[in-house]
């Protein structure tokens, strides 16, 4: 990437966490409409604004060398954020007065990503904002499609967010399993690294049975979050300090996309 390009996001997993919320809350919806190329685009222009500026915020180096200047961060966010503002004024004309607020709930989070991230380095907090913020496209996309921002819209932030909000503890007990530099661990040490993890599942399944008894969302819904649940239980047994990031990547990824399409088929 030379000087002069695109500023662009670093972490992959980001597009899975902006994309699968915007095709679930689509798929709620039911039925594909001009507005919803606008949303998509407009979304997209807004989240690669916020890398952006938290680049520019930041004062990021990358590759040795100041790749991502003040001036040309500023200069995209700039470019971003004036794309993403003329595409919502259409669709605010349209009448879908309620994407200010679901944006403003993005921005927070954002901004509560960075101060964590400045205040805390190296903690899970900042990274769970960020997920909040982005799966915020789920109950944007259902309300573009239907016109309605109801408890369905809700509940498919929440479980976008529980979701992808698990894939950030997982990856932090592997983070912390690598910290150790052990190939071999003990079972006290895998338990006492996935702790947080294990609690995070059992807390995550309890409440989907409990919004599932008030009515709220489908019992089926908890289908979705089987094999996630299953990966990060054998993960926690079978977990050692010799972790392949970029496998790990690619698994999250295809258990993102299996997350979408088994929530479209039994969270309705």
């Amino acid at each position: 990437m030379t000087d002069s390009g695109p500023v662009l996001p670093r972490e992959h997993g980001a597009w899975a966490i902006l994309c699968v919320p915007l095709l679930v809350g689509s798929a709620f919806a039911g039925a594909w409409t001009w507005e919803y190329t606008l949303l998509w685009t407009c979304a997209l222009a807004f989240f690669l604004a916020s890398n952006a500026a938290g680049t520019m915020i930041r004062g990021e180096r990358q590759r040795g060398r100041p790749a991502a200047t003040t001036p040309r961060s500023g200069l995209w966010t700039a470019i971003y954020g004036s794309v993403g503002t003329a595409l919502s004024v259409p669709l605010l004309a349209r009448g879908y007065s309620l994407l200010l607020p679901i944006g403003a709930a993005g921005v927070l989070a954002f901004i509560g990503a960075f101060l964590v991230r400045t205040r805390f380095p190296g903690s899970i907090g900042n990274s769970l904002l960020g997920v909040a913020g982005l799966t915020l496209g789920a109950p944007a996309a259902y309300y573009v499609g239907t016109g309605r921002l109801d408890v369905t819209a809700g509940m498919l932030w929440l479980l976008n967010a529980l979701f992808f909000g698990s894939g950030v503890l997982y990856v932090h007990m592997k983070i912390g399993a690598a910290a150790l530099k052990k190939q071999t661990l003990t079972i006290g040490e895998k338990f006492s690294l996935g702790a947080c993890t294990l609690s995070y599942y059992a807390g995550m399944l309890t409440l989907i049975g409990g919004l599932a008894a008030l009515g709220w969302i489908s019992l089926r819904a908890i289908v979705a979050f089987l094999p996630v649940t299953l990966h990060v239980c054998i993960g926690t047994i079978t977990l050692s300090g010799q972790v392949r990031f970029k496998r790990l990547g690619f698994l999250l990824l295809g258990q993102s996309v299996l997350f979408a399409v088994l929530i479209v088929m039994f969270g309705t």
